[in-house]
């Protein structure tokens, strides 16, 4: 199931920045903090539902996802 959860986030990650117009980092970071708030409510609504390895899973998941799409987003872009 963690498998899953990353390229759900790095496809998102890449469409976001790709749109971006300008400041493609300004908008990463701001969609990491997102990404990261949403993986936090997710963690606390599974409560013991799941084992703790698979929180921090998805916790920890965040910074490859955001990390991953914008690679794959910005490659080839220069800096403005």
């Amino acid at each position: 199931d963690v498998a899953w959860v990353v390229p759900a986030g790095w496809v998102p990650t890449w469409v976001v920045l790709k749109l971006a117009p300008r400041a493609p980092h300004v908008h990463a970071a701001a969609f990491f903090v997102l990404m990261l708030a949403v993986a936090v409510l997710a963690v606390i609504q599974l409560g013991d539902d799941w084992p703790r390895w698979f929180s921090v899973g998805i916790l920890l998941a965040v910074p490859l996802q955001v990390g991953l799409g914008a690679k794959w987003a910005l490659r080839g872009r220069k800096r403005a």
